[in-house]
């Protein structure tokens, strides 16, 4: 089974820097733009959250499948804010982890579970 990256960024600096193609990314999704973020709305199956600054993961809810999961292993100084809907229509779930290299062992976990 092929696995399809996507990078969520908040912003780009130039045009040249959304292509995902530097990163490996098969695509980069910017979180500022209405239009990208409803094209891509339950499309996702995992997210990989590494953001360690307070943002709104409400947002990125939208993105996952029915029973997609959000896994943040970012440690914001406040709690976020998640609107409990976005998770219970769509049975999904939040995780969270403080594990050192824990974005290797979460993508081989990804893998096997799909694979």
């Amino acid at each position: 089974m092929c696995i399809k990256v996507s990078i969520i960024k908040e912003f780009t600096v130039d045009k040249k820097s959304v292509g995902g193609s530097r990163s490996g990314a098969d695509e980069v999704i910017l979180s500022t733009d209405k239009g990208q973020m409803k094209s891509h709305a339950s499309t996702l199956h995992f997210i990989l959250d590494c953001v360690s600054a307070q943002h709104d993961i409400t947002s990125y809810l939208s993105l996952l499948k029915r029973d997609g999961r959000l896994t943040l292993v970012g440690a914001p100084e406040h709690p976020l804010p998640v609107s409990v809907f976005s998770l219970i229509f769509k049975l999904g779930s939040i995780i969270s982890w403080i594990i050192v290299e824990f974005h290797k062992y979460c993508l081989k976990l990804y893998c096997a579970q799909y694979n």
